[in-house]
């Protein structure tokens, strides 16, 4: 979509807005081809996996506590934090382009289509990559995509900032989907629709005020994209010490899930 808005920017602003056409082959194929959970059989398979969970921490002499409410809030807040930084980066690429004379406003708008092309790569790497790093994937990624998001604040050519949004799109794309997925493994089948909802309205609001806190980051492009990496690496350390006081919580048997 916004590959296409920005190649509708070279007719006018307003033949931008055709790009929203698109929501009609999206929700074709999101009715003829997307499963429905039940039926598929992805509420046995969740309720499967939860089980083996469960009877893993029980062998280590822990207990899981299902449907954790903090846990859940502290998910939707990391959420809301990470869709800020990224959409300020979205935001403040064409003023960036700009200012500092690398390309035009469609050039921006193809990196950006760019890195989303390379979080469907991303998306597909999740699996393995989940195997073999397991938790430690959210500040793998987090530190990764920040330095990522540094690095494109300080290049100066066209061909730089696209090769680092390919990689930008790949290891951002192991962060919300660890976040889902954590939730989904926390979570009773019967809540986890729920608090999956909680967690995309965090997704949601982090898109929505994306604008106004791109200028509280900075007055220009370079220092607003700048102050969002910085953003996903104190999200990074952050998460590497949740990771390790919940371990060590649960060495003592401390009842309570981890992220």
């Amino acid at each position: 979509m916004t590959y296409v808005a920005g190649q509708l920017l070279n007719i006018n602003w307003h033949a931008a807005y055709w790009v929203y056409l698109l929501f009609i082959p999206t929700l074709l194929l999101f009715v003829f081809f997307v499963p429905d959970p039940q039926k598929s059989g992805a509420l046995k398979r969740q309720a499967e996996h939860q089980a083996a969970l469960e009877a893993d921490a029980t062998a280590n002499g822990v207990t899981i506590q299902k449907n954790p409410i903090w846990l859940i809030v502290i998910l939707t807040a990391l959420t809301f934090l990470v869709l800020i930084a990224i959409m300020v980066l979205a935001v403040k690429l064409p003023t960036f382009f700009v200012e500092n004379k690398i390309g035009t406003a469609t050039q921006a708008s193809t990196a950006w289509s760019i890195y989303n092309f390379a979080s469907v790569i991303g998306g597909f790497l999740f699996g393995i990559t989940y195997k073999l790093t397991h938790k430690f994937i959210l500040p793998l990624g987090l530190f990764l995509l920040g330095l990522g998001v540094i690095a494109l604040s300080h290049a100066t050519s066209v061909t730089v900032i696209y090769g680092l949004c390919i990689f930008m799109g790949i290891v951002g794309a192991m962060i919300i989907p660890f976040i889902f997925n954590r939730i989904s493994e926390v979570a009773t089948p019967q809540m986890a629709p729920l608090f999956t909802s909680i967690a995309l309205v965090g997704s949601n609001l982090g898109s929505f005020i994306s604008p106004y806190a791109g200028e509280i980051m900075g007055s220009t492009g370079k220092a607003a994209i700048t102050s969002a990496g910085g953003l996903l690496l104190g999200l990074a350390i952050l998460s590497v010490l949740v990771i390790f006081a919940t371990k060590a919580k649960h060495s003592s048997h401390v009842t309570t899930p981890d992220l």
